[in-house]
């Protein structure tokens, strides 16, 4: 699942790759690995970071939210944290 292929998605400018059902982003030089879905009035996403052994979860009950600023908010809390 985690052989990745280079592949941009024009919604998501930080994906860097996609395998089987997973994405892969870089966000504040951390990568990603993360698996994303949507259904008309909610969206979930579930993001790993491997080299630092972290997890996000987001969650709402909207079918479009702005995964990469909300992501790039919680990557930037969790670096502040951790100094």
């Amino acid at each position: 699942m985690q052989v990745f292929q280079n592949f941009k998605d024009p919604d998501i400018p930080e994906q860097t790759g996609y395998g089987l059902g997973l994405r892969r982003l870089v966000i504040e030089q951390d990568t990603l690995i993360a698996h994303t879905g949507t259904i008309p009035g909610f969206g979930g996403a579930a993001f790993y970071c491997p080299e630092k052994g972290y997890y996000i979860a987001i969650l709402g009950n909207i079918s479009a939210m702005n995964q990469p600023y909300i992501l790039r908010t919680i990557v930037m809390t969790i670096h502040k944290i951790g100094q």
